[in-house]
């Protein structure tokens, strides 16, 4: 199981004798009575026993970025399943059992579907044209009783109820059978699919206007905010609800669970990113050139950053509490370290480019026309060997591997990880 040979001086190896023991006994308690237990325990023991002993980290070339069988047509980002599977949608479904490299046909092959949603017995659910449905992993979908319209958002509510939302004007259906049946609710036209669920169960829904419901999203109640198009929901945590418009209908914010709405001192403007900090700071930002703003009171204010023009549709917080922007109309992408008080640019003071995602060893990655990455908190980025079509921003398997979606008709790339081993006793 250990593929790493390792050589001991004497300070190292009293420390790996006193590891080993403790790692031993916590792993399989009386090492006498290893012979008797099963197989299965045994493993899981050896595997404890590993993890104690050794740092585990991926680590990847970005230059290394491979084809996968797949080397043309629109695809989004693939979802990973729990059991490792990848299933992707562009001309119809495709999945893949060795993590990205190869992909298969489903019985889907036409059409595009934009949301999958894998529920705890593993049943995937599919919203696209329609709603589908797979129990076994991708490979083969049904149809469920929703046969047409487009669906883009179904989330699964705490206790196993489905609502889906509608871009069609095809309104909000609810299933309770693991999507095989739907039923309308009693919203069916009109656009929403932003859905909150709130700690009581309430749901609030954004779209053309915002509503409520207290009995899972069969039914709706109009709040105040009958029109408009609102585009994100952002739930805090003392209840607040803050909401932002892609309509220059500006920021409103809720203290009771949806049903009444307030104006913030922003009015106008498309605020379609909210981002909310550890401290309770919100940062939002604009898709029609006004900028980047921060409120300091759960979103009843908002202040003007040192960034009062641009198009800033991608906001993400790191891990560290530094947050990087991107913009998608040629304003490159910045950083901020004081919560989004004040931003600096990075290398890039141009180009479109995707919401940057923070991999596990910290390092970002973000795309556009290229896949680009930074290993300093996107304080400067640099190329992969992906320079050409346009990608959504690769997303990070279990294992480390990379794998992104084109949108520029180049099918489906990934770049596979390098397993780091490091023994503990080396920085003991």
């Amino acid at each position: 199981m250990i593929s790493h040979k390792y050589y001991f001086d004497d300070k190292s190896l009293p420390i790996f004798v006193e590891q080993i023991k403790e790692a031993a006994n916590k792993a399989v308690g009386d090492l006498p009575s290893l012979a008797t237990d099963s197989k299965t325990d045994i493993v899981s023991a050896i595997n404890e026993l590993y993890n104690a002993m050794f740092d585990v980290s991926y680590v990847r070339d970005m230059s290394a970025w491979q084809n996968s069988n797949v080397t043309t047509g629109y695809w989004n980002n693939p979802v990973e399943l729990s059991d490792g599977t990848l299933v992707a949608s562009g001309k119809g479904i495709k999945y893949s059992t060795d993590k990205g490299a190869t992909w298969q046909d489903s019985n889907i092959t036409s059409s595009i579907f934009n949301i999958f949603v894998e529920l705890s017995d593993g049943t995937l659910v599919a919203g696209g044209k329609g709603i589908k449905y797979s129990t076994d992993k991708g490979a083969t979908w049904q149809d469920s009783n929703v046969t047409s319209d487009i669906y883009i958002t179904i989330i699964e509510l705490s206790d196993g109820t489905l609502v889906a939302g509608s871009y069609s004007n095809s309104g909000i259906k609810y299933s309770t059978d693991k999507g095989i049946t739907w039923q309308d609710s009693n919203i069916t036209s009109s656009t929403f699919n932003i859905f909150v669920e709130l700690s009581d169960g309430t749901l609030v829904a954004g779209g053309i206007g915002i509503k409520y419901s207290t009995d899972k999203g069969a039914t709706w109640q109009d709040s105040n905010v009958t029109s408009g198009n609102w585009v994100t929901v952002v739930k805090l945590s003392d209840g607040t609800l803050v909401a932002g418009s892609s309509n220059d209908k500006g920021i409103k914010y809720s203290t009771d669970k949806g049903a009444t709405w307030q104006d913030s001192n922003v009015t106008s403007g498309n605020w379609v990113t909210v981002v909310k900090l550890s401290d309770g700071t919100l940062v939002a930002g604009s898709s029609n050139v006004y900028g980047i703003k921060y409120s300091t009171d759960k979103g009843a204010t908002w202040q003007d950053s040192n960034v009062t023009s641009g198009n800033w549709v991608a906001i993400v917080k790191l891990s560290d509490g530094t947050l990087v922007a991107c913009s998608s109309r040629d304003y490159g992408i910045k950083y901020s370290t004081d919560k989004g008080i004040t931003w600096q640019d990075s290398n890039v003071t141009s180009g479109n480019f995707a919401t940057p995602v923070e991999l596990s060893d910290g390092t970002l990655v973000t795309s556009s026309a290229s896949i680009m990455y930074s290993t300093d908190k996107g304080v400067t980025w640099q190329g992969s060997n992906v320079t050409s079509g346009y990608w959504y921003a690769p997303v990070e398997l279990s294992d480390g591997t990379l794998v992104a979606g084109g949108y520029g008709n180049k099918g489906i790339k990934y770049c596979a990880s390098i397993q780091k081993v490091t023994p503990k006793w080396e920085s003991a």
